[in-house]
């Protein structure tokens, strides 16, 4: 019997400092947070677009001969820079040269039958038709002579401005035909660009003319600044994604065809938006989130779910979740949990 006893008084004790204990632990979880409150903001706000793209030279043009031919000199090599006018290729002229010859004496036998058809027609010798179509061939003669002498000029390809060859789509002694791609030339006298591709709910918000903030990777020091230029009407066939093309600002860094590049959009239209402080946002994945809101009748934080959209300065833009929201907790919002009881510092 004595055994017994000294079991349970024991374990009475404990019992009782278990329960002292979780009122005391109660009387700590029902303590109200100091908290402080911020209103939610509705205004106008330029919502901006982030896009990633490639910088390239301003204007890139496939370079090619007027005629087909062989290839006699190609004197540039890829990523060479070249100035305006400068001799990129030349065909060989041998066959080009015979033609603007046979062209030449065409013209001059035209030009000597018409002279003979007028001699006879002053004489009644022939019809007025006959002298017409004599004068028909010598028109028809100079105008081969043209296409003859506009061929020779174009059996060279020139540098249509400063810039650099890209891609170099040929070699000498090649036959080439007529119209085929001998260059890919980036000219450098017109502004640098980077196309980038957005999808169709920010196309909507972007106008010509928005400006743009431009990073590139190349030079992680500098900020670019530039405009939106060409929006496309359609978007690319594989990817839905929509090319916007955005003018890069003068600027003395070394650019060049192929960097990587960030930009962020600003669009002329602006939206309204729910702005709260960015300290008031919790439990953050992705632009998934909550924040606490205040309810002052019973003095307890309500935990809201919301999808955030966008950082701008302090504030966060909060997509959806803040209908009949006028408050958001800012300080002492991560010590929390839903229900908590609150005390607000005015």
């Amino acid at each position: 019997m004595k055994k017994i006893l000294l079991t349970i008084i024991p374990l009475t004790a404990l019992l009782a400092i278990i329960s002292c204990d979780r009122i005391q632990r109660n009387e700590v979880k029902e303590r109200p947070v100091p908290v402080r409150v911020a209103r939610v903001l509705h205004e106008d706000v330029c919502k901006p677009v982030n896009c990633t793209g490639v910088l390239s030279a301003g204007e890139i043009t496939k370079l090619s001969f007027k005629t087909g031919g062989i290839i006699d000199e190609i004197a540039v090599k890829e990523g060479q820079r070249a100035v305006n006018g400068q001799t990129l290729a030349r065909l060989d002229l041998s066959e080009i040269r015979a033609k603007v010859g046979q062209a030449e004496v065409g013209f001059e036998k035209a030009k000597r039958d018409l002279e003979r058809a007028q001699a006879l027609f002053d004489d009644g010798a022939i019809p007025l038709a006959q002298l017409q179509n004599a004068h028909s061939a010598l028109d028809i003669a100079a105008k081969d002579r043209e296409i003859a002498d506009f061929n020779l000029r174009h059996s060279e390809i020139r540098a249509p401005a400063e810039g650099v060859v890209l891609k170099r789509l040929a070699e000498e002694r090649e036959l080439i035909g007529q119209g085929m791609p001998v260059f890919i030339f980036a000219s450098s006298e017109k502004s640098w660009v980077v196309k980038c591709g957005v999808i169709d709910r920010d196309l909507v918000r972007i106008e010509i003319g928005d400006s743009a903030r431009i990073e590139i990777d190349a030079h992680p020091e500098a900020v670019f600044r530039g405009y939106v230029s060409k929006i496309a009407e359609i978007p690319d066939l594989n990817t839905g994604i929509f090319e916007v093309e955005l003018i890069l600002d003068e600027t003395d860094f070394k650019l060049v065809t192929g960097l990587i590049a960030k930009a962020v959009i600003f669009p002329s239209k602006n939206s309204q938006t729910a702005l709260v402080p960015v300290i008031s946002a919790v439990r953050i994945e992705g632009k998934s989130g909550y924040i606490f809101a205040p309810n002052r009748e019973k003095s307890i934080a309500v935990l809201v779910p919301v999808e955030f959209d966008f950082v701008s300065g302090e504030n966060i833009g909060v997509k959806f979740g803040m209908d009949g929201i006028s408050e958001v907790i800012t300080e002492g919002a991560l010590y929390l949990t839903d229900g908590s009881k609150i005390i607000i510092i005015e």
